[in-house]
């Protein structure tokens, strides 16, 4: 969003959230909302919160160091592993 702007956002209630609060509020109050989502959920689902929440929160830092690092070192591969056959 630093260099191309707001509508390169893909999440479209992030894509909202900052055309209404700017691009730095905006995805501020995005993951605040989510915060505000997983303490509900948490608070909701306790037996399963474990279960739950653990592989989210792998899934969430592999995508955050794949949108940070990992897409300039395995997107070729990717590609080629796809267009394989």
């Amino acid at each position: 969003m630093s260099e191309g702007g707001i509508d390169d956002e893909l999440h479209p209630l992030i894509r909202i959230v900052s055309h209404l609060f700017g691009p730095v509020m905006g995805p501020l109050f995005g993951k605040l909302g989510q915060l505000a989502a997983v303490v509900f959920l948490t608070l909701v689902f306790r037996r399963a919160a474990r279960v739950i929440f653990i592989p989210v929160i792998v899934i969430y830092l592999y995508a955050a160091w794949f949108n940070t690092y990992g897409v300039t070192l395995y997107t070729p591969l990717f590609l080629r592993l796809i267009f394989r056959w």
